[in-house]
């Protein structure tokens, strides 16, 4: 139906609704239709690229009035087409609907699409539900997602709802109304297989082999890290017939070639990294470089008595490839001679594999020497002497005599005890044992030769005093003062051995009352009698010899005496009554107190005045007193008396009280005036402090500084002569007067110009301006302002006026006037050097240059001449010339100088180096010159040089029959003097692309390399490689001469100390010609030494099992210098291993103390540790 057809009809529904619903006006809220509220739809789908929005109805469109009247409501009624189509929904799958992935592959969700009557609504339907069966399994679970990291069928079903209850169907079955997809997640990929370790594996013979295996990686199933192998394969050292095997037999030589395959999970079969095979091939080497084992019969050490006969008992051998194996054995046995002697006992098996074992027998003597004391068993030596060790004599039968043996050990039995000590101490009493006793040079110890059953002598020493101590006084004979306190000295003893005395009593004191009278025994010395004391001292040691001294005539005495004499020479003590200083006014009345004396020896004693006091003048008067004692003895003691005076004087200023200074001005003090009762009068008193109080503090100054403005105040005090302070005369309550001094400022500062007041400066130049000097009597130098400027770039009249002001508003100023003149011309510069050297037959490139002046700025530059020809050698030169504004000129000149400096080119017709054979005739090929400039005739000198010469001589031709070699060297120079040189060397040498005739000499750690010398241990430390070679002339044996170090050169790259086998080095020496000689060398690493074992002795417990008592042996860890991994096993007795527990489990058996364990590397060294059990374990 066409659009104006479905217009009219419209049209004409519209007309006919009004004209009803005016003739039937209805309420306010009821519709004229009643689906007008239903029958309107709107849908919406979505693509991925664009939104689609299909309404099925015409949009409504009401009018309403609300208010409560009643009015007609007009409608407008929804139009639909006369026909309307039917929806027809269909749902399906976007790709396939089975899909298959790889395990580990990416899944993208491809959804599922809707169509609405065959047109596209959308294609991003997501699934609804997804369900997972893995891989084996029948039973499905519901997923939120598709994950590919796990094997198995994943079941997808997408559900469209299009109504309350209706569900779009699908487009390839209408019954249906969901659409299902199936993903399957398989593993269709092959694993990795690769080798651990090496392919190529070489073992030795009777070692043990641990399988390493092989590693397969799949992109689904973990890493199998220990795959074994399928097939093993051998093939013997000499057979041509490969057979399978189970094992790796490690005691037959030969190869195994060990073949790995696997598969996965999903039984794909493994395959190598490049993907080209199914299997992995490792190839095994069993070799054979071990010597054979070699066990000495009998003990590896032997002692014998000299002279008697060895018996050699021969060693057993063992082979892993030969068994046994012959024994030679290198090396004798003198048992005329003491020593040690050593036999080697060497072994080779069938593969050229050598060992060798040593014995040691040592010749010995066993006869033990004699010994007997040279002097006296028993010594008396005086103590602090010295003792002299006499020793004692050694005589055996086959070292040679000793004839002063000291003692071995030193005892100090002085306490009955036996106390070792180092030596005889003589510095105190003592008693002393000492023992002799010596070994022989074969450690045999010595007899007594006076009783045989001893093996030591002893000597006794007695360390005794028997000299008398020494008695001395302390001090001399002593006077003492009457009265004084006497201390006694007393006297000393010094003795050789007890400790000195410095305290000794005197025994008796006699007392006289002088030197010739009779003596009386008292029990002191009395200072308060005067007279003469004799005290007398003894003494005896702890030994009980008596003190002695000797007097001047030389005779023995037993005592010592001291004399004291007292004395009186002490004046009386005299003691004033009253005070010794009094002080009293003018004509006062004096009365004397006097004063009393007292004597140590005399008791009181009478005391005289002397000396008079007058109260009517002042001053100071003094009084003595004096005493004489019966011995003669006076002293005296003076009194002081002060007349004073203590009236006030009086003080008042001369002048005003307040004064006015102008700054910078003299101040003149007025000063004071004071009068006095007694003194004089003083007409001008100073003051006796100034303050500056200008700020309203009071700061103590020296004067009154008129060079700035200030206040000041001024105090004035007096004293007279008697120390009276002067009172105020207009206010008596003071004892100071006060004036004030005001310094003003009313004078401008001075401003002086510092150099001309008219200045001329050159253009450009910099102007430095002298400024001024500014001055104020108060502020001293003030601030200046300057105005005005100076351009120096421009030439013209400048003025710069200074002014200054001080800090009380005083105005100076002066004015500067400066003229700029241009006289300057510009200044040219050179680009480059301004001297240059051009090399003949070049080309010149002139820098040019540039120009600067200080008014214009860069001004243009001409070259105004230029003569160079670099095609002849000469001086030339290059001007350069520049003007400014001003007319002002300058030019510059360049110098170019044309040289030869170029040396002749020189070639050497020929190579540079050349070897010809002995005796062979040489023909010189010359050289080829070219230059520039003309050359000189060629000069040739010829130097040869013997073979490891170290000097040259010049040699007038060259001659093929002397072997070494000739520096022939050709030298041109031009006509300038430039000078080349080249150098051919001609090696004349008896070898010619032939092998030289140099010996070399191999050493490994200083030993020759050869049959004694060619083995390294195991992970030992890199041996030091060394070789001489000596190149020998003309194949004579006693012409040669060495090849210096530097040109021997050892490769040891190819050693790996830390794996057993037979490795090359390679020693290489170049001769003086370059003739290069080579040697390599087999060394071999060996294992010779045995395991450690290592037991954990904490882990023993009993346990009880069944019927039988087991024990818990300690756990054995095994170490090899070999890194191997070993385990120690016990052969004896009942032994079981738990692995959980990593030891082994003993049963008991009668009789057992102790059990071996035993480890044995791969080169059959074999170590045993013997474990004996505790006491408590052990059963008999």
């Amino acid at each position: 139906m066409d659009k104006k057809k479905l217009f009219a009809i419209a049209l004409f529904l519209i007309m006919g609704l009004f004209m009803f619903s005016y003739a039937n006006p209805v309420s306010d809220n009821t519709s004229l239709l009643d689906d007008n509220n239903n029958n309107s739809s709107s849908e919406t789908g979505t693509t991925a690229n664009k939104t689609e929005t299909t309404t099925t109805d015409n949009t409504q469109s009401t009018t309403t009035n609300t208010t409560t009247r009643r009015t007609r409501i007009f409608v407008a009624p929804i139009v639909r087409p006369l026909v309307e189509e039917p929806k027809v929904y269909a749902l399906a799958l976007n790709g396939k609907e089975v899909t298959t992935l790889e395990v580990g592959s990416t899944y993208t969700e491809e959804y599922a699409a809707l169509t609405l009557n065959n047109a596209d609504v959308t294609s991003n339907i997501e699934p609804s539900t997804i369900k997972f069966t893995a891989k084996g399994s029948t039973t499905s679970i519901p997923v939120t997602k598709v994950d590919t990291t796990v094997l198995g069928s994943y079941e997808l079903t997408y559900i469209y709802k299009t109504g309350e209850n209706t569900y779009a169907p699908s487009v390839n079955d209408s019954t249906k109304t969901f659409v299902t997809r199936t993903i399957n997640v398989v593993d269709t990929t092959s694993p990795v297989i690769t080798l651990n370790g090496e392919n190529e594996i070489t073992i030795e013979a009777g070692s043990e082999y641990s399988e390493l295996g092989a590693t397969v990686t799949d992109n689904f199933d973990e890493k199998i890290e220990d795959v074994q192998p399928t097939i093993i394969k051998y093939t013997g050292e000499s057979d041509a017939v490969t057979m399978v095997v189970k094992t790796i037999d490690t005691t037959k030589v030969g190869t195994y070639v060990v073949e790995y395959t696997a598969k996965d999970s999903s039984n794909n079969e493994a395959k190598t990294s490049d993907t080209k095979n199914n299997k992995v091939i490792r190839t095994i080497k069993v070799v054979d470089t071990t010597a054979p084992s070699i066990e000495l019969n009998g003990e590896a050490e032997v002692t014998l008595e000299v002279k008697n006969e060895y018996n050699e008992l021969g060693a057993i051998t063992n082979d892993i490839v030969d068994g046994t194996t012959p024994v030679v054995i290198t090396g004798n046995v003198d048992t005329t001679k003491l020593g040690t002697y050593t036999l080697t006992y060497t072994t080779t098996d069938s593969h050229n594999n050598t060992s060798s074992i040593k014995r040691i027998v040592k010749v010995v003597d066993t006869t033990a020497p004699i010994i007997e004391l040279n002097g006296d068993s028993t010594i008396n030596v005086e103590v602090n002497t010295t003792y002299n060790e006499l020793g004692a004599t050694v005589t055996d039968n086959y070292d040679a005599t000793v004839t002063k043996q000291y003692p071995i050990v030193i005892w100090d039995i002085t306490d009955g005890k036996r106390t070792i000590v180092k030596s005889i101490d003589t510095t105190k009493l003592g008693k002393y044992r000492l023992m002799y006793l010596a070994k022989d040079s074969s450690g045999n110890q010595t007899l007594d030769k006076n009783n045989l059953s001893h093996d030591y002598v002893y000597r006794y020493v007695n360390v005794v005093d028997t000299t008398a101590p020494i008695i001395s006084l302390n001090g001399g004979n002593i006077t003492l003062e009457a009265g004084s306190t006497y201390t006694e000295l007393g006297a000393t003893m010094t003795d050789n051995y007890d400790a000195t005395n410095n305290h000794l009593e005197p025994t008796e004191i006699l007392y006289r009352t002088s030197m010739s009278s009779h003596g009386t025994p008292v029990t002191s010395v009395n200072t308060l009698v005067p007279g003469v004391y004799s005290l007398k001292y003894t003494c005896k040691d702890s030994s009980g010899n008596i003190c002695e001294l000797t007097n001047s005539k030389n005779e023995k005495r037993y005592k010592i005496i001291r004399y004291v004499t007292v004395v009186d020479t002490t004046a009386p003590t005299i003691t004033l009554n009253g005070k010794n200083d009094i002080t009293i006014g003018v004509n006062s009345s004096y009365k004397d107190e006097g004063a009393t004396a007292s004597d140590i020896v005399d008791g009181n004693v009478t005391v005289n005045v002397s000396g008079t006091v007058d109260t009517t003048k002042l001053g100071n008067y003094t009084l003595t007193y004096t005493a004489t004692d019966s011995h003669n003895n006076t002293s005296s003691v003076t009194r002081t008396i002060h007349v004073v005076d203590t009236i006030a004087p009086v003080i008042s200023l001369n002048g005003d009280e307040n004064i006015t200074v102008e700054a910078g001005s003299t101040y003149t003090e007025l000063g004071a005036t004071v009068t006095d009762n007694y003194d004089a009068t003083v007409t001008k008193q100073y003051p006796i402090v100034i303050w500056d109080i200008t700020d309203g503090n009071r700061t103590i100054v020296k004067s009154i500084d008129t060079s700035k403005v200030g206040e000041y105040q001024l105090m004035y005090i007096h004293k007279d002569s008697s120390g009276n302070q002067a009172l105020d005369k207009n206010n008596s309550t003071h004892n100071y007067l006060y004036r004030y001094v005001h310094v003003v400022d009313t004078t401008s500062p001075s401003i002086t110009l510092n150099g001309d007041a008219d200045m001329t400066i050159e253009a450009g130049s910099k102007f430095v301006d002298p400024g001024v000097t500014a001055k104020d009597i108060v502020d001293g130098n003030t601030k200046v302002v300057t105005t005005g400027s100076v351009n120096t770039l421009k030439p013209g009249t400048y003025a710069l006026t200074y002014t200054t002001t001080d800090s009380h508003n005083n105005t100076s100023s002066v004015t500067r006037t400066i003229h700029v003149i241009d006289t300057t011309a510009p200044v040219i510069t050179l680009n480059g050097k301004s001297s240059v050297i051009v090399e003949l037959g070049s080309t010149y490139n002139d820098a040019s240059a540039t120009a600067s002046d200080i008014v214009d700025g860069n001004v243009k530059v001409n070259v105004v001449e230029n003569t160079v020809n670099t095609n002849k050698v000469g001086t030339y030169k290059v001007v350069y010339s520049a003007t400014d504004s001003s007319n002002n000129t300058s030019t510059s000149t360049r110098t170019v100088e044309v040289k030869d400096t170029t040396a002749p080119t020189i070639k050497l017709n020929g190579d540079a180096r050349i070897k010809i054979k002995i005796n062979k005739g040489y023909t010189e090929y010359g050289i080829s010159v070219s230059d520039l400039s003309e050359c000189n005739d060629t000069v040739i000198v010829i130097n040869y040089t013997e073979p490891y010469g170290t000097s040259s001589e010049v040699v007038s031709s060259i001659d093929t029959k002397n072997v070494g070699t000739y520096l022939i060297t050709y030298t041109v120079q031009d006509i300038y003097g430039n000078t080349s040189t080249v150098t051919r060397r001609l090696i004349v040498d008896q070898w010619l692309n032939e092998i030289p005739n140099i010996k070399i000499d191999e050493y490994m750690n200083g030993s020759s390399i050869g049959f004694w010398n060619d083995e390294i241990e195991i992970n030992s430390s890199m041996p030091t490689f060394t070789a001489r070679a000596y190149d020998y002339f003309d194949d004579k044996i006693m012409h040669y001469t060495e090849i210096n170090q530097s040109k021997i050169t050892i490769d040891t790259t190819a050693l790996n100390i830390a794996k057993k086998g037979t490795y090359k080095v390679t020693f290489t020496a170049v001769d003086w010609a370059g003739n290069v000689k080579t040697v390599t060398e087999k060394i071999k690493v060996v294992d010779t030494t045995k395991p450690v074992i290592t037991l954990d002795t904490n882990n023993l417990v009993s346990t009880k099992v069944k019927k039988d008592l087991y024990l818990n042996l300690p756990t054995a860890v095994v170490t090899d210098n070999s890194g191997e991994k070993l385990t120690a096993y016990i052969s004896d007795y009942d032994v079981e291993y738990e692995p959980y527990y990593s030891h082994f489990t003993l049963k008991y058996h009668k009789y057992i103390k102790s059990v071996t364990y035993t480890a044995k590397d791969s080169s059959g060294n074999k170590a045993e540790y013997t474990y004996t059990l505790p006491t408590r374990y052990q059963l008999y």
